[in-house]
């Protein structure tokens, strides 16, 4: 849901980054590595669990955060498509990967 409300954002963030200077750039990394930290927690409690069968949490965390920006990132390619379908074929590569 936060993908698609704020999917022109993310899309903006992406490809002016570079371009922000190094307090603002910092600013950027810190929230996206916040966002990864919720998806590593996530991540670490299913392996515990015996849920997800991974081991390098933060790697699968910086992939899943990845992925989930697709929407907005490749929306111009994508854009034809209902964002539940999106939602659903994104969230079964990921569990089927990890599961």
């Amino acid at each position: 849901d936060y993908i698609n409300g704020n999917r022109r954002y993310i899309n903006l963030v992406y490809t002016e980054t570079r371009a922000l200077g190094p307090d603002n750039r910092r600013k950027i990394f810190d929230m996206e590595r916040e966002f990864m930290g919720l998806w590593e927690k996530i991540l670490i409690r299913g392996k515990e669990s015996g849920e997800f069968r991974i081991d390098e949490t933060n790697l699968y965390a910086n992939y899943i955060y990845f992925l989930s920006t697709v929407w907005s990132l490749r929306h111009w390619s994508i854009g034809g498509y209902d964002e539940k379908d999106v939602r659903s074929t994104v969230t079964s590569m990921i569990l089927n990967g990890i599961t």
